[in-house]
């Protein structure tokens, strides 16, 4: 069962949204935030929450349920009782808050230590999303007191770790597509879209930081949120299918992986990366290798297009006979492309 799905039945803080890029130590922020303090529950990336913050209207519960029935991925948490879930959808009527909403899906993971919640228990809780920067108007506007979290690593570490490690559900692909272009574009928009979210609404902490052991508090007194006496079980859970892709976050920092992309990553593709990436890289005070050459360059985004048309290709092929899927999909990547367009125009997206 889940109780109390309404955040003013909680004396509650700001919840906060965790946006990061693709490999670059999110999961293991969030582990290690949710081991750091009692006061904290840390929500795993759903797709519910892109519903409830870019939905143009607050959704009904027609749309909450239809939502939970296309999510598969909430099958691989065992700990998470989807139908509790529905319940509370239902329970909080057609008429509610965004707010709501959200900590209904919030109690849904953390059923217990909602459950024994005191009078006087403040919980911020901490909703893990890759893509919360990019709709910071949206998070924003229905958000009064929200706050980001973002977590940055090298732009060459991140993408030699997207050409290496293998896509949960997705066997024999890796997560970079074999492509560096694509992998360095995926950090850059990331970067890019953090420049706009106001300073004081964004705690952003290095992966470095993260292996050194300063990211986890600096993040606490970002959201005013005491330490706990000691480390405790982690309030955030990893998806069934996804051990392998997270199996370092369990154990130690392996401070090796943190430089491993100078000898890993070839001369030519950290060259891509660079040309990629100087701009914001360089603001955030990383030291890049020499940029590509035009030539090579050019090269590179052949080979970038070349290889895009066929991930694509397999992609329609798989999801043919899926078309609510492909039209899910395809919604996010022009949305994403017309924001990038307006972004660089100076307009505002509405």
């Amino acid at each position: 069962m889940v109780h109390r799905t309404r955040r003013a039945d909680y004396l509650s803080r700001p919840i906060a949204f965790l946006a990061y890029a693709a490999r670059s130590g999110s999961t293991r922020l969030a582990s290690e935030l949710g081991s750091a303090s009692p006061d904290v529950l840390v929500v795993p990336e759903t797709r519910l929450i892109e519903l409830v913050v870019t939905n143009p209207e607050v959704p009904n519960v027609a749309q909450r349920l239809a939502a939970i029935d296309r999510d598969w991925q909430l099958g691989n948490y065992p700990a998470l009782d989807v139908e509790a879930l529905k319940q509370a959808f239902v329970d909080l009527g057609d008429v509610c808050s965004r707010e709501d909403l959200l900590w209904a899906l919030g109690s849904a993971f953390h059923p217990k230590s909602i459950q024994a919640t005191s009078t006087h228990r403040h919980y911020t809780m901490v909703f893990k999303w890759g893509n919360a920067s990019f709709f910071w108007p949206e998070i924003a506007l229905h958000f009064d007191d929200a706050t980001l979290l973002c977590v940055q690593r090298h732009p060459c570490a991140t993408v030699n770790s997207l050409l290496s490690t293998e896509r949960a559900y997705f066997p024999g692909e890796d997560m970079g597509r074999g492509d560096a272009w694509h992998c360095a574009s995926l950090w850059n928009s990331h970067a890019a879209s953090l420049e706009s979210v106001p300073s004081h609404k964004r705690c952003t902490v290095s992966f470095e930081s993260l292996l050194a052991g300063t990211a986890v508090p600096e993040v606490l007194d970002f959201l005013s949120v005491d330490a706990a006496d000691g480390d405790g079980p982690t309030s955030f859970r990893i998806a069934d299918g996804e051990e392998e892709l997270h199996r370092l976050v369990s154990g130690p920092p392996v401070d090796a992986r943190s430089g491993a992309w100078r000898t890993e990553l070839s001369p030519r593709r950290q060259a891509v990366v660079s040309a990629r990436t100087k701009r914001l890289a360089t603001g955030l005070g990383y030291e890049l290798p020499q940029p590509a050459s035009r030539p090579l360059l050019l090269a590179a985004g052949v080979e970038h297009l070349a290889k895009t048309v066929r991930h694509y290709a397999v992609r329609v092929r798989q999801f043919w006979n899926q078309p609510t899927t492909v039209l899910v999909h395809l919604r996010v990547r022009v949305k994403e492309l017309l924001r990038s367009l307006v972004g660089k125009s100076g307009l505002e997206l509405k």
